[in-house]
């Protein structure tokens, strides 16, 4: 006579197949919702620094086209004469707001470096957040000096760049000497490079 054998499942077996209970679940989701958190704002910053990095990039870039146009002219082009602000800029301009203008800053113009040729620069750039008619590139030149600003950026006191910023525009009362230690909200707002004779500008 065959002999059958019964085996009834476990306590513990009982217990792993039960599947993930509700605080179980709402547990993880907490922890899936602040790891991405962290990613986003993480990313968000990496995104600042890159843009940062392009601003000093591209300014860069026009000072030594100026000091080429400079060798060959024996003067810098010429910005603004007709303009009451002095400068040439590029800004975006946010439609449908009213705190920006297309003349906010001066003339507001692609060639914001003015008779600058195509051979020592194809195109002059524009600030990388377009959302955001603060953010531009400005130049003033009178010919014998001149001053390019990169306006508003993210990051102004990146430690990388504190060399860059504008004396005039450090937030301090002194338009020729870097003031870094003013009080907020006496911040500084732009990074600049220029000629000698343009740092109070």
């Amino acid at each position: 006579m065959a002999k059958y054998c019964i085996i009834l499942p476990s306590m513990e077996n009982s217990r792993n197949q039960k599947g993930v209970t509700l605080i179980e679940r709402v547990v993880i989701n907490s922890i899936l919702i602040l790891l991405v958190n962290i990613g986003i704002t993480v990313f968000g910053q990496v995104r600042i620094k890159a843009r940062d990095a392009t601003r000093i990039s591209d300014v860069q870039q026009v000072e030594k086209a100026l000091a080429i146009y400079y060798q060959d002219h024996g003067k810098y082009p010429e910005s603004a004469v007709n303009d009451d602000y002095g400068w040439y800029g590029l800004c975006a301009v946010v439609s449908g707001s009213s705190s920006c203008s297309a003349h906010q800053w001066g003339l507001n113009t692609e060639y914001w470096v003015p008779d600058l040729p195509t051979d020592l620069i194809v195109k002059l750039p524009t600030d990388p957040y377009t959302d955001d008619c603060t953010r531009c590139y400005l130049y003033r030149s009178d010919g014998d000096d001149y001053k390019i600003l990169a306006n508003n950026p993210e990051d102004i006191s990146n430690e990388s760049y504190l060399v860059m910023i504008d004396p005039s525009r450090d937030g301090g009362s002194d338009p020729c000497s870097l003031e870094l230690n003013v009080t907020p909200p006496n911040t500084p707002w732009s990074w600049a490079v220029y000629s000698t004779g343009a740092r109070c500008w």
